[in-house]
Parts: C-alpha cells; sequence; structure tokens
C-alpha cells in the first residue's frame, strides 16, 4: 500500500505565497475606516492664525486629521477648501493660499468623511508699495541667469573684475559687490541706465 504524501512546494513558492498572505493582511488592516478625533489646519497644528502682508505673500496649509489610535493623517490634498468672505484670499486645491485684498477671512477645509477645520487669515499692506528685498528678490535673478554659477561671476577669483558669492549663498556679499565695488559703476543711481549691470 502506498502512502500518499502532499507535494512539497519548492522554497520560492513558499516565500512568494507568505508574502501574499502578509500583504493581503497589511492591505485589509490600511483600508479599515479611521475616525478623526480632530482635525487642525495652518503652518503648524498650533497655529491659530495665518497674515499675509503685502500681494507676493504666500502661504502653504496642512491640513492634519488626529485619529482614534492617536495616529495622525495628512488630508492637505484631498481636502476642500472655501474662504468666506470672497475676494479677500484666494486658496488652490492643494492648500496654497494667496491675497487678494486687504481683511480678514475665514478658509475652512473639509475633508472626504466631512471633517472640517477652520483658521483665520488676516491680508495687509496688499496695495502698499513693498520694500525690495535683495536675497529673496534680486539673487533669484541672477540664480536663473546662472551668473553666479561656478561657470560664471560665482566661481572664486569671478569673472571679468566681477565676482557674486557661489549660487548666491552669501547675499550680504553680493549686495556689496554690486552696489559698492567697481567704483559704483554697476549700480549708478544718479543715472541708473549707466549702470553696468544694464549693459
Amino acid at each position: 500500500m502506498s502512502s500518499m504524501t502532499c507535494p512539497k512546494l519548492p522554497y520560492t513558492r513558499q516565500l512568494l505565497l507568505l508574502a501574499s498572505v502578509i500583504m493581503f493582511q497589511l492591505l485589509a488592516a490600511a483600508t479599515e475606516v479611521r475616525a478623526a478625533v480632530n482635525v487642525s489646519i495652518g503652518p503648524s497644528a498650533s497655529d491659530q492664525g495665518i497674515t499675509l502682508r503685502g500681494p507676493d505673500s504666500r502661504q502653504q496649509v496642512f491640513v492634519t486629521a488626529e485619529l482614534e489610535d492617536g495616529r495622525t493623517d495628512d488630508l492637505t490634498h484631498t481636502a476642500t477648501y472655501t474662504a468666506e468672505p470672497a475676494g479677500i484670499v484666494e486658496v488652490s486645491s492643494d492648500g496654497l493660499v494667496k491675497p487678494l485684498s486687504d481683511g480678514t477671512a475665514t478658509l475652512r477645509a473639509v475633508g472626504k468623511d466631512g471633517e472640517t477645520a477652520e483658521i483665520a487669515v488676516t491680508v495687509t499692506d496688499y496695495a502698499g508699495n513693498q520694500a525690495i528685498n535683495f536675497k529673496n528678490q534680486v539673487v533669484p535673478i541672477f540664480t536663473k541667469l546662472t551668473c553666479n554659477s561656478g561657470g560664471c561671476h560665482g566661481k572664486s577669483g569671478g569673472q571679468n573684475g566681477f565676482r557674486l558669492s557661489l549660487l548666491g549663498f552669501y547675499p550680504d556679499d553680493d549686495y556689496e559687490f554690486l552696489v559698492k565695488e567697481g567704483r559704483g559703476r554697476r549700480l549708478f543711481p544718479p543715472a541708473p541706465s549707466e549702470s553696468l549691470l544694464l549693459k
């Protein structure tokens, strides 16, 4: 009488079967319904409000849900945003807030399961003239045009008697190089059109 035995699976098939079972259980656990206990909105969870100064100001908000089990879930890209009253701020579908006029608005985020969070947004100096920020408005122009790269004026000795810090890492030095070096010829306030920077 012959005994009947189960065929042995090769070792790789056993591993594949085990991995499939584990993946199935992980996917089942990930699709559990998770109820939010608390939903917050803001640049960080502890923020009470947002202030935007001037027409070029921007703020990215984040929507975070605290779940029953203590974990957090990012709802920023799945939430729907509204701002009331209209005309003060504009909010993109992924939470970037831009000013439209001076005033205060309430920004509301609604999650896919109906969770809501609100934050106050205040816009000031929208119509006012803002001072030019050398580090944030001028240096990026040199970087975009590759003037402060290693192959141009950003190399250690500069080029043609003019140098800038590599990729704008030292904006205070760049300001000195532009305004005060070269006997004031690079930027010439009495006759701006005669500035070497524009030629």
